[in-house]
């Protein structure tokens, strides 16, 4: 659990919409579930090389993975969504897990991978996860952001890690 505004807290049985404001305690908490809920391996972001809707990105971003699981087996991920207003495009940041220990830090498998996502929908970037670096609590960012669109897959929420999740 963390704590917010001194006594306050946040359990699984709270509802973030109770806070009116975002509060850096709230980013922290976020960034901590993000960063507990799994043995992170990649770091992923998806920017839509045209313009589509959340919709449309959310099916190319589907078939992306649908298609690398054929390779890889089962992976989990956490996704964010920011919307690039500028350009009209959604923009992905993602955790990912599951990896066999060989594909993990393979240049031989992340760049391919990398090429596959590029193709169905646009800049793609792979990095091997480093959790010093921070991303868990970058996704946070986006979390609470205005589009505050956050998704687990199922393995996340009714598998290994649901006592930390339930949506």
């Amino acid at each position: 659990m963390c704590s917010l505004e001194g006594s306050e807290q946040v359990s699984e049985h709270s509802s973030l919409s109770q806070y009116s404001t975002v509060t850096p305690e709230l980013k922290e908490c976020w960034g901590h579930l993000l960063s507990e809920l799994a043995h992170w391996q990649w770091f992923f972001t998806m920017t839509f090389r045209n313009r589509v809707g959340l919709w449309a990105a959310q099916r190319r971003w589907s078939l992306f993975w649908t298609e690398f699981q054929r390779l890889t087996g089962r992976l989990d991920w956490v996704r964010v969504t920011e919307y690039q207003h500028w350009r009209g495009v959604p923009h992905y940041h993602a955790l990912v897990t599951g990896l066999p220990d060989y594909y993990w830090h393979s240049e031989q498998v992340r760049l391919p991978a990398e090429e596959m996502a590029n193709d169905i929908a646009g800049f793609t970037r792979i990095l091997v996860y480093d959790p010093s670096l921070g991303a868990a609590h970058y996704l946070t960012k986006y979390t609470i952001k205005s589009l505050g669109d956050i998704q687990f897959t199922r393995g996340l929420t009714k598998g290994n890690y649901s006592d930390k999740v339930r949506l």
